[in-house]
């Protein structure tokens, strides 16, 4: 269970920030339709499908050694393309 924590390093340089797999989870949700697969060179994929003010459906993805890494690259991807923006 110890593997579903992400502790962050802080601006203090002080681990103050825990994230857990399910909270990422959440916030990746309200982007979009969320999906998380494993590569075959080991880390994963994690996917952010989402649908644009114009009908555009765009799909964001992430990689990451950690389903956590992926999840933020993706959801970061997101909201770069215009994810979580007035529909």
């Amino acid at each position: 269970m110890a593997d579903l924590l992400s502790f962050e390093k802080g601006p203090t340089g002080v681990f103050d920030h825990a994230e857990t797999l399910d909270s990422l989870w959440a916030e990746a949700e309200a982007l979009g339709k969320v999906g998380v697969d494993h590569t075959f060179s080991g880390g994963y994929r994690a996917t952010v499908n989402f649908h644009t003010a114009s009908g555009s459906n765009v799909f964001a993805h992430g990689e990451g050694k950690r389903p956590h890494e992926a999840l933020r690259g993706a959801m970061a991807e997101a909201r770069s393309l215009g994810a979580g923006r007035c529909k």
